[in-house]
């Protein structure tokens, strides 16, 4: 029969159209057997019938129907390989007559009348497979819709807004990422730069902020919400992310591999909510790189097959953007997938679709080239977050390079359990688990019969790579970028999960050709697997119940859903089952890990972010309404004394000391040690304040809920409503003014832990006034010290750390404490203490019996008020011990000063004399005039940033460092014009670089004609010779 190539398949008029996966499926009876649709009849019907069921319980192919006639069938066959999509339909010995088209139309609608003991939700299940059969990319939708809602069910349980008043905050996304959103948000709506934010400890670029945690395009979801209510935008961003997820699992595994629709669906499901995918949700810009993974992939096959590099660089490039962190695993994933796909697919020459000599080489060649051009492309952001990372993040962590086991390998199996959950703390294991579907499934890909034994082997090679890169310490290390993570280890987990549901919906788009024989050993092995690591795992994590049998029930379930897709009987009830049992069972281990999840780390409520916000933001615009009523000020720092975390400034906008982020600036953040504030690793915090430091920098306004006046600071507001007050500090200087150049003599980091911050401010203002001898602003106070049943020590010093004193109780089962005792020094003098210590202290701090601080293995650095005290009164200050915790300080420090304010308020009289007027002041602009002294410089509260450029009357100059990372310049003495802008070359450099990629990548889409650019790309017009 002559077949009609590259025509679109014909409806004949009367014949029964239908679908199925195998030929084998569908084998009518012959003419003979059915003459006039009298013999043969129940084997026609059950035949008949079987095809019914294959057309409800299968969604194979694209939707397009088989037609029952050869010529039909020759046509959509045709059709199929020009949509570049699979029919496995096979008619060629179904008969065309009518009179047997007929009696199968009528045994057809027998059958599918008989079909309706199953109910009415088979027939709402073949109304929707009819609808997709039409619709080829509906099965998209799907495999979008079901994770979204699913996610939302999942939060359900944690009673989020309006339901109750839980929240999706938890970990840093509550101490810090739900900060960055809003300043982000405040940013977008209301003019201000993303180059520049100086919320953040006195300042500092945001660039390197915006390109690790918010360049996602869905972080402009924030801006379409109220401020109060940033989580719920926050959640309906995580929901849109799984849906992604779904999305661009369900396309790649369909574009790849085939198979059937509903598979698609099912398992891009199982990857969207993977336990990573829950558990690091609130890491919400890790979750763009599960969805681009798929589409690399993806990419990278399509560069080796065909040539065709568009969519590895699109995806590579917007990965890279998106988070360059995980972009740089993204990298090494692309790597390896290079060789395991090449080889996986190298034997019947299905990775060579051109014919291409040389392949290999070539296909690595480009390989090379387009991701240093999908590099370039992202340099734009990953430059300047180079540079970002430059201040401070390279030297976080001190790693080891030694070559060390993680764990055995009974653990990595433990953690593919689906309700298996440890910890996020920096002692877990990888989140690798992803259903017990895939469980069951993954290992049947090595018994399936299509994949070649070359694909296996390669298979069994790329995950041999992952999980000696996880239980390797090494391997570990440089996935990591050569850090050590601080908490939620092994980031790069999802990778691994994609390619175990990979293989697992292989296996499933091959189950009816399974032998079945392989299914009982591979049941046995899990069972006994599980058993194993309920008997000798020891986990304390683990329990009997959710997860061991937990894992054997989600397991059965798995197992009865494979038999009724592999039975005929079950086949219209199989898909509606197996999709029921994928929801029930993500939904479960989500709520599961959620719950785990919140007993280890806590999740906090919606009301303590909004209400602190609206508590505070109330006092904080009064507080600007304030100083534009009486001063008029262009630029002045404020902060609040109550903390719900260390990032408040940048919700409540203002320019503040406090701050937490991995993208630190660790010399900012050892200065503001130095002046006694609470600082230590990626974080600073207003507490320490003294009047001396918030006035050198800047600190003009203070949130308090304390009714107490302070020295140095005047209430000048009151909200009965809030219980809050707002305080002034008359003494605050501007953000930059004249001082003696002797300031940039003067080095704090060669006493940053032998000095106490008291000594260290009679130096920075001594240097700022020019004197020769040092002013005494803050004058020691003499105490005896008593021990009651505890023992004395010394540490050693070390090349970093000085000789502590160790102070750890002698019977840790009587009350063990240290005790100062002193004399105040005036009712006009307030007393501070401090204990500076580079180790873990543990210990209640009580004054005249009352609690001022409690220490549980901190750092201690920052200052402590102890208010004014008359000559005569006599003080104690207690250090209660905690069992047999040690509590230190650095020998030779003196802990307990007082403030001469009368001394002060000379000294800050004579500073403000060259006190600076802002007239201009933005985000990336400060302009102001200065007197500056004889011998003079002007000196400035902002963090040094290669990005400031500073003019002085028009001319140029050069910044210097003082104080160890603020900015300073030299200006001949008188009054000077000072313009300051920022503006950092990197972005320059890199925006040039990333033009640059972006004019090869179209110059190489327009030479080399890659097939994705054919629906853009006029066609060449072919000479004739």
């Amino acid at each position: 029969m002559e077949k009609t190539p590259n025509k679109p398949a014909l409806r004949a008029k009367g014949t029964v159209h239908i679908m199925t996966e195998n030929k084998d499926n569908l084998r009518p009876s012959s003419d003979a057997e059915q003459p006039g649709c009298a013999a043969g009849t129940d084997t026609a019907a059950a035949n008949a019938a079987s095809a019914d069921v294959g057309a409800i319980s299968d969604t194979v192919s694209d939707g397009a129907p088989t037609v029952v006639t050869a010529s039909a069938a020759a046509a959509d066959e045709n059709a199929s390989k020009a949509a570049g999509t699979s029919n496995t339909s096979d008619t060629s010995d179904i008969s065309d007559t009518s009179d047997a088209e007929s009696c199968r139309f009528s045994l057809f609608s027998r059958a599918r009348a008989r079909s309706r003991v199953y109910g009415s939700s088979c027939r709402l299940l073949t109304g929707y497979e009819d609808r997709v059969a039409k619709k080829r990319s509906l099965y998209l939708l799907w495999a979008f819709l079901i994770p979204f809602v699913l996610l939302f069910c999942i939060y359900l349980s944690r009673a989020i807004y309006p339901f109750g008043n839980g929240s999706v905050l938890i970990l840093d996304l509550n101490g810090q990422y739900v900060y960055f959103f809003a300043e982000l948000r405040n940013k977008l709506l209301h003019g201000g730069s993303l180059l520049y934010s100086w919320s953040r400890s006195l300042g500092g670029e945001f660039l390197g902020i915006f390109a690790y945690y918010l360049s996602s395009p869905f972080s402009l979801i924030t801006c379409l919400f109220p401020a109060s209510h940033i989580t719920e935008a926050l959640l309906l961003m995580f929901m849109l992310k799984a849906g992604a997820c779904g999305f661009s699992m369900a396309l790649y595994l369909r574009s790849s591999h085939g198979g059937r629709k509903l598979g698609s669906v099912v398992f891009s499901t199982l990857y969207a909510l993977c336990s990573y995918a829950i558990v690091m949700a609130h890491n919400t810009m890790w979750i763009d790189e599960l969805i681009y993974l798929p589409l690399l992939a993806l990419g990278i096959e399509r560069l080796i097959k065909k040539k065709d590099f568009v969519l590895y660089v699109a995806i590579l490039a917007l990965a890279a953007m998106s988070n360059f962190y995980i972009g740089y695993m993204m990298c090494m994933f692309s790597f390896f997938y290079f060789f395991y796909y090449y080889f996986a697919k190298s034997g019947d020459g299905e990775n060579n679709l051109t014919g291409e000599r040389r392949h290999f080489l070539r296909s690595l060649l480009r390989m090379l080239i387009f991701s240093i051009i999908a590099l370039e492309i992202a340099a734009v952001i990953l430059y300047p977050a180079y540079i970002s990372l430059s201040y401070g993040k390279t030297g976080f962590s001190s790693p080891s390079y030694d070559l060390k086991a993680k764990f055995d390998l009974l653990d990595f199996f433990a953690k593919m359990m689906p309700t298996a959950y440890d910890t996020v703390r920096p002692e877990g294991l990888p989140f690798i688990a992803c259903g017990s579907l895939t469980l069951l499934l993954m290992p049947m890909f090595f018994f399936a019969r299509k994949p070649s034994g070359r694909e296996k082997l390669a298979a069994a090679g790329f995950i041999t790579v992952f999980a000696m890169s996880m239980s390797l310490s090494l391997p570990d290390l440089v996935w990591h970028g050569f850090q050590n993570p601080n908490w939620l280890n092994y980031r790069y987990a999802f990778m691994l999960i994609f390619f175990f549901i990979t293989l697992a919906y292989r296996a499933f788009s091959e189950l009816r050709e399974l032998e079945i024989r392989w299914l009982l050993p591979i049941i046995f092995a899990l069972v006994t697997l599980v058993a194993l690591v309920q008997k000798i795992g020891d986990y304390e994590w683990m329990s009997d119940i959710y997860v061991v049998w937990g894992t054997l029930g989600l397991l059965a379930v798995s197992v009865f859903c494979i038999w009724a897709v592999r039975s005929r009987a079950m086949s219209r009830l199989a898909p509606l089952l197996l999709v029921v049992a994928v929801c029930v069972e993500t939904v479960v281990t989500g709520v599961y890990l959620e719950n785990r999840m919140n007993s280890d780390v806590v999740f906090s409520s919606r009301s303590s972010y909004v209400d602190y916000n609206e508590k505070y933001g109330s006092m904080i615009e009064a507080l600007k309404n304030y100083d534009s009523e009486h001063s008029g000020s262009k630029f002045y720092r404020m902060e609040n004394t109550g903390h719900r975390t260390v990032c408040d400034p940048m919700a409540l906008g203002e320019y503040g000391i406090s701050n937490s982020s991995s993208l630190l600036n660790s010399a900012v953040i050892a200065t503001l040690g130095d002046l006694g504030y609470a600082s230590h690793s990626h974080w600073s915090q207003y507490k320490g304040q003294t009047p001396v430091a918030d006035s050198l920098l800047g600190v003009r306004y203070i949130a308090d809920s304390a009714d107490v006046s302070a020295y140095g600071y005047d209430r000048i507001l009151e909200d009965p409503d809030t219980a809050l007050y707002g305080y002034e500090n008359k003494n605050a200087l501007s953000l930059f003014y004249g001082v003696s150049n002797a300031i940039a003599e003067l080095d704090l980091d060669e006493q940053h832990y032998s000095a106490d911050p008291f000594t260290k401010m009679n130096e920075i203002v001594t240097a700022m006034l020019g004197e020769t001898e040092t002013v005494e602003i803050w004058k020691p106070i003499e105490t005896t010290l008593d021990l009651s049943n505890t023992r004395e020590s010394t540490i050693k010093a070390t090349d970093d750390y000085p000789r502590h004193e160790k102070f750890v109780a002698d019977n840790s089962e009587r009350s063990a404490d240290v005790t100062y005792s002193f004399s105040g020094a005036g009712e006009d003098n307030p007393v501070f203490c401090v204990f500076p210590s580079v180790y873990g202290s543990t210990g209640q701090i009580m004054f005249n019996n009352v609690e001022l601080a409690k220490y549980k293995s901190e750092a201690v650095e920052h200052t402590i008020a102890l208010g004014a005290l008359p000559t005569d009164a006599e003080a104690t200050l207690k250090v209660i011990l905690t069992e047999d915790k040690p509590f230190y300080i650095v020998e030779d420090i003196q802990p307990f000063w007082y403030l001469d304010t009368a001394l002060w308020e000379q000294t800050a009289a004579r500073l403000a004399e060259n006190n600076a007027a802002i007239t201009r002041f933005s985000d990336t602009r400060v302009e102001g005039t200065v007197t500056v002294p004889e011998s003079g410089m002007v000196f400035t509260s902002i963090p040094q940033d290669s990005g400031w450029s500073v003019t002085v009357d028009g001319a140029e100059v050069e910044t210097e460092t003082v104080l160890g990372s603020l900015i300073a310049f030299r200006a001949a003495p008188g009054e000077h014009t000072v313009s300051m802008r920022y503006m950092p070359s990197c972005l320059v450099y890199g925006g040039i670089i990333s033009l640059a990629g972006i004019v090869t990548f179209v110059a190489a889409v327009i030479l080399l004609r890659p097939e994705s650019a054919s629906y853009i790309l006029p066609r060449r017009k072919k000479h004739r010779a």
